[in-house]
């Protein structure tokens, strides 16, 4: 089983177990955060997975990182079990594939779009407007610049990539003109 597939049975079992919008949203929050600690303390996730130090002291530790969290007791669970079956290392997978499934049942699609010159925000209206027509919900987007695309737009919505990009085109008929010059010389 890849790391991927334990983050999403861990994830579906999490947010199965979760009730109203509101434990929804703060075992989010939880499970950002803990996975977001564990980045910025690697030496954490290193004691927390040891399996030389004991269970009980790594669940000692556990909890009192959890003490100045103050997280949703389903979170809680959830943590105590990731220590238990030695699953620190997934913690990120985890959290991602929660955030997909949270998005997913509030009927929100995140987007990300990347153009070459920063947008206004008639500009980022306009791509809100659109990719909420195109995905059929309301839409998250996180907005980036890259020069090197010249003009247009890179567009991910979940995991499915739109490139309009000018780069992209130039490329694109670069390889078609030196495919012809190609089989004419042939």
């Amino acid at each position: 089983m890849s790391a991927n597939d334990i983050g999403v049975n861990y994830a579906t079992a999490f947010i199965d177990s979760l009730k109203t919008a509101e434990d929804l949203q703060k075992a989010g929050d939880d499970l950002e955060t803990f996975s977001g600690l564990l980045e910025q303390l690697p030496a954490l996730t290193r004691v927390l997975e040891n399996p030389g130090m004991p269970l009980e002291r790594r669940k000692g530790i556990l909890e009192e990182v959890l003490s100045k969290l103050n997280p949703h007791p389903v979170s809680n669970r959830l943590f105590r079990l990731i220590i238990e079956k030695g699953r620190v290392r997934q913690v990120k997978d985890i959290a991602e594939a929660f955030a997909e499934l949270k998005a997913a049942r509030v009927n929100v699609a995140t987007a990300e779009v990347v153009t070459a010159t920063p947008l206004d925000n008639a500009g980022r209206a306009a791509w809100e407007k659109s990719l909420a027509r195109l995905t059929g919900k309301k839409v998250t987007i996180t907005y980036k610049t890259d020069s090197d695309l010249i003009g247009g737009a890179l567009t991910r919505v979940g995991s499915t990539v739109y490139d309009g990009s000018v780069k992209r085109q130039v490329e694109r008929i670069r390889g078609i003109l030196l495919s012809e010059r190609g089989e004419k010389g042939a």
